[in-house]
């Protein structure tokens, strides 16, 4: 019996599916509906509790507006955007409180993830399910709704690693160079703004590896390690305190990790499983969240829609029935955690 393995690199480049206009439109739509439904779920909490580590931050970003100072041991290029933002924008005027005020450039940044998350799906040649099963995950987890809600460097990052990666993820070997400038000033800004993202460094640089063109390659990484090398001295190196996360939602914390573990296995979510991986063991789980959430889809849709060949010309799929079983049982704890 001759089998093919999950991991075997497919023998044709992942082209993104052919859409119709009206598939095209609810997509769309469904995109925008849970985008929605993530903003209003963190717009209703800007006043919630604060945080463990909020307030300093919040009194970093209000230091700098008022004395154009930077205070010692804070992440500059952080600080500077929220300071942009929240200045640009009068957010202290709207809201009564602070934290608040601050909060409400964490819920664009959430709004932008939600986003990039859905593009990087269809990269990664994902179906318009399984995207969007990613993006609802993180729009209603306990897990992810605290962490993209509190001010954090990472928040902010986040939202350039997952636009960073878009761009670096591409079926083509050969296009124009502004995707992979774009791509690299992005992931410059996201390690700028928050250290830990330079564990997501290695799946830009497997990608870019992947097709094969050294010359690229080499200049990318050079002006990648410039831009890091530049700014690197103004960025804190402290990492950002905050709750305990696997006591917000311990379901979606351990199906991530197995399913980072598990991706490892398929051709096309392995580069990003290994910047996940390399994002849990350096504590940064408020990174890894959105990133967890497209292999948790990922991976469940890869067990669900694998062939293998028995014979000539029989196909089965021998991981449908225990993937949907697993899947199933996530759901349902899932569910006894988040309603209960």
């Amino acid at each position: 019996m001759a089998t093919e393995r999950w991991s075997t690199r497919p023998h044709t480049v992942v082209l993104p599916r052919p859409t119709t206009p009206r598939a095209t439109l609810i997509a769309r739509g469904s995109l925008l509906g849970l985008v929605g439904l993530a903003a209003a779920i963190r717009v209703a909490a800007l006043d919630g509790p604060a945080q463990l580590g909020e307030i300093g931050h919040v009194f970093q970003v209000h230091t700098l507006r008022s004395l154009d100072t930077v205070p010692s041991g804070a992440s500059t290029l952080a600080l500077l955007q929220l300071a942009v933002y929240t200045t640009a924008t009068g957010a202290f005027g709207r809201h009564d409180t602070g934290l608040a005020a601050v909060r409400e450039p964490m819920v664009l940044a959430a709004v932008a993830v939600g986003v990039g998350i859905w593009w990087m799906a269809r990269r990664m040649g994902l179906s318009r399910w399984t995207a969007g099963a990613a993006v609802g995950l993180v729009a209603v987890s306990p897990l992810a709704v605290a962490a993209q809600l509190g001010v954090r460097p990472e928040n902010l990052a986040a939202a350039w690693a997952v636009a960073a990666l878009v761009l670096f993820w591409t079926p083509h070997r050969h296009r124009t160079l502004a995707p992979d400038l774009w791509a690299t000033a992005f992931l410059v800004i996201a390690v700028l703004t928050a250290p830990v993202a330079m564990a997501l460094v290695p799946t830009a640089a497997w990608l870019m590896w992947r097709r094969r063109r050294r010359r690229l390659s080499l200049m990318v990484g050079s002006l990648f390690a410039l831009g890091v090398g530049i700014g690197w001295p103004s960025t804190s190196l402290r990492p950002t305190p905050g709750p305990d996360w696997l006591a917000l939602d311990p379901v979606l914390a351990a199906a991530g990790v197995f399913a980072a573990v598990a991706a490892l296995f398929s051709f096309r979510l392995r580069p990003l499983a290994v910047g996940v991986l390399g994002l849990m063991a350096v504590g940064a789980a408020v990174l890894a969240v959105p990133f967890a959430a497209i292999l948790l889809a990922g991976t469940i849709e890869r067990g669900l829609t694998h062939q293998a060949r028995t014979g000539r010309h029989t196909l089965v799929h021998p991981y449908r029935t225990p993937t949907a079983a697993l899947a199933g049982t996530v759901l349902l704890a899932a569910m006894g955690v988040w309603v209960l």
